[in-house]
Order: structure tokens, then C-alpha cells, then sequence
């Protein structure tokens, strides 16, 4: 594993690794990308924050 993923992971448990499913599903379908792109679609990599 790279160190950038690593540091990806890291973020990622900070921000969520204490959180219940539930609580991490209800999180994401407030987030833009998911409100702004249609059912079944995939969401456009311009939504991904750099």
C-alpha cells in the first residue's frame, strides 16, 4: 500500500470509522453528488474533492 492510500484511509476512518452503516448511508445521500446525480447512475468524478 502507498503512502497516498494510506493517508486516504486514514481520512476516511477519522471522518467515519466510528459511525453505524446507517449513519454513513444517511450521510452520503445528503451529500451533492449523490443528491444531484440521477437513481443508477454513476456519479461524475467531478464531484470528487482533490
Amino acid at each position: 500500500m502507498s503512502k497516498e492510500e494510506k493517508d486516504i484511509l486514514d481520512v476516511v476512518i477519522e471522518k467515519l470509522g466510528k459511525k453505524s452503516k446507517n449513519d454513513i448511508v444517511n450521510f452520503m445521500h445528503k451529500e451533492q453528488a449523490y443528491v444531484e446525480t440521477a437513481q443508477r447512475e454513476i456519479i461524475p468524478f467531478k464531484y470528487a474533492k482533490a
